[in-house]
């Protein structure tokens, strides 16, 4: 959860850091003036704002009156010194679901944060069931989604979507916390065994990145499709079947490099590497579509090879070397346990 502390008084603002962390962990913003907090708040989404009132520049029922038209999602309560009815009055009138005089206790803190951070909750709960609701609509019915509905409920048009399928549920923060004001929407739950991320195209490419980036240096992989498209429903279709492609071609191109390269020293690293995923996603791929690993692959394509150099009438030794193994007698061994005879053997009878 972000919240954003709001106070042209720094004291002020380290005092109620203190009162929040001790509340529990969380990303706490700072601003001194509300300049400073329109300008945090248009580059992270903040889900909690506490707001001074009186502030140079900018004061706080400006800053609410401007989070309340851009950002209403976002709980807001006012903290001032000002026993004003007038204040109170006008601040309510703005969305604010608190108004806390200073100077306070922590109890009464605490319970005001509590209580903000139970309508986040239920506001959170109903916005996920609004957005399902909506993206289920779209796909398997034949009414379309207008795009005044898309913009009241959802904040953008949908122009690109990514169906994910990914065990790490952190993801999500890590690929929108690189980005800026970035227009992106998580399907609240699994469709098909999909989670569903909506967004913009131009943003589509950045996503892709992440994505990449993530798979690179992590061993639980994001294994994603990506359809295009006005209509949810054309887009949907398209990335599942992007997600088929994508996943079978990262196979094949495992099977031309391990193919090109099997005479040499290769490791299920190298060729993870080659294909852009970790190796305990590319172990995972290929006991998917080949019911073997890595290993048995590789012995797989250097015994075929073994085969046709035997029956052109190379000695062991030489076939030995020429298929990728150190040792004659170790390459006798895996022959015979292939084919269940010995290569002089193998030559003799097939040739």
């Amino acid at each position: 959860m972000r919240i954003l502390l709001v106070d042209d008084e720094p004291l002020e603002l380290q005092t109620l850091e203190k009162m929040i962390k001790d509340i529990g962990d969380y990303e706490i913003h700072k601003a001194e003036n509300g300049l400073e907090a329109i300008d945090l708040l248009q580059s992270v989404k903040m889900d909690i704002v506490f707001l001074d009132i009186k502030m140079p520049g900018m004061n706080g029922l400006e800053v609410l009156s401007k989070i309340h038209q851009h950002w209403p999602d976002t709980i807001v309560s006012i903290i001032s010194a000002f026993d004003d009815f007038i204040y109170a009055q006008r601040a309510m009138e703005h969305g604010a679901v608190g108004y806390l005089l200073k100077p306070f206790t922590e109890d009464q803190f605490k319970k005001l944060f509590n209580k903000m951070e139970g309508l986040l909750a239920e506001r959170n709960e109903k916005r996920a069931f609004i957005i399902q609701s909506i993206i289920e609509r779209s796909l398997f019915s034949e009414s379309n989604l207008s795009d005044e509905e898309a913009m009241d409920n959802l904040s953008f048009l949908p122009e690109a979507m990514f169906v994910i399928r990914c065990k790490n549920r952190n993801w999500m923060d890590q690929i929108t916390h690189t980005q800026k004001d970035i227009k992106v929407l998580k399907s609240p739950q699994d469709i098909n065994g999909f989670t569903l991320l909506l967004t913009l195209k131009n943003y589509a490419p950045s996503i892709i990145d992440q994505i990449l980036l993530h798979n690179l240096n992590n061993s639980e992989q994001i294994l994603y499709g990506l359809g295009e498209s006005n209509s949810m429903k054309a887009a949907y279709a398209q990335a599942v079947r992007d997600y088929h492609d994508r996943n079978r071609s990262t196979f094949q191109l495992f099977l031309h490099y391990i193919k090109e390269n099997f005479y040499k020293n290769i490791t299920l690293t190298d060729a993870a590497k080659t294909v852009h995923v970790s190796s305990s996603h590319l172990n995972r791929l290929l006991k998917k579509e080949y019911g073997k690993t890595f290993t048995e692959i590789l012995l797989d394509i250097r015994i075929e090879r073994a085969k046709e150099l035997l029956l052109k009438n190379y000695n062991v030794e030489v076939v030995s070397d020429m298929v990728g193994f150190n040792s004659a007698a170790y390459f006798a061994v895996c022959f015979k346990k292939f084919t269940g005879v010995s290569p002089s053997k193998y030559r003799s009878e097939v040739g």
